[in-house]
């Protein structure tokens, strides 16, 4: 294990190094290559980069599902609505990077420990038809049910939180001292590996946690829901 931030974000820097080589071009996923246009503008391919070599996940999420747990529809209805620019072969093509996403990281074998933590709202947000929201919505049971993440809500009882400033990942690695914070913007996307920076976003995380429902109770409220 790295002890010091600077040996923290070295590791994470070589994670995020890009061989600008033809070979190292070609060693990208072909989806990354095909749509790096796509990416290139939010700086989300060095988000996939260490989404996949990440051993622990934890995801905040006030406004819509997470990527990771996203049915093929809901994503499909998220892309176009917030993307409205975007021709329908590009929304397609963002669709399919998402579901890559899900197959390599939870089923890639290095992820051991996913957490989502969803307000309220977010279950209740209408994302395309009936039909969409439910099948997310059963999805997410699923999940829960299978034991591959760990599914918390808040409910709304809870009021303003600190969380309500945006979502945010805490990505842990193996060979890394400390976390990183990854923060999704409406134009851009960037990432955070000072110790300061990484101790607030990790209070904020587990203080939420323990506030919301538990397993149990979330299952329940997303069974009532369906």
């Amino acid at each position: 294990m790295y002890e010091t931030e600077s040996e923290t974000r070295r590791y994470v820097l070589g994670l995020l190094s890009v061989d600008t080589t033809p070979a190292g071009r070609r060693r990208r996923p072909p989806l990354w290559r095909r749509h790096a246009a796509l990416l290139g503008p939010m700086k989300f391919e060095p988000y996939l980069q260490l989404e996949r070599k990440a051993a622990r996940l934890r995801n905040h999420q006030q406004r819509l599902v997470p990527g990771l747990l996203q049915t093929r529809g809901y994503a499909q209805r998220t892309i176009e609505t917030m993307r409205p620019e975007l021709s329908a072969p590009d929304v397609r093509g963002l669709v399919d990077v998402r579901m890559d996403r899900q197959r390599q990281v939870l089923g890639g074998g290095v992820l051991h420990e996913f957490q989502a933590l969803l307000d309220e709202e977010v279950l209740r947000r209408q994302v395309g038809d009936e039909a969409v929201r439910r099948d997310q919505l059963q999805h997410l049971l699923d999940l829960t049910e299978q034991g591959e993440v760990a599914i918390r809500v808040l409910p709304d009882s809870i009021g303003i939180h600190p969380g309500l400033a945006g979502p945010f990942v805490l990505m842990g690695f193996d060979d890394a001292g400390q976390d990183v914070v990854w923060c999704e913007l409406a134009r851009r996307s960037v990432y955070f590996d000072q110790s300061e920076d990484v101790a607030y976003y990790d209070g904020v995380f587990t203080d939420l946690w323990e506030r919301a429902l538990s397993p149990a109770d979330t299952r329940a409220l997303i069974k009532k829901m369906i």
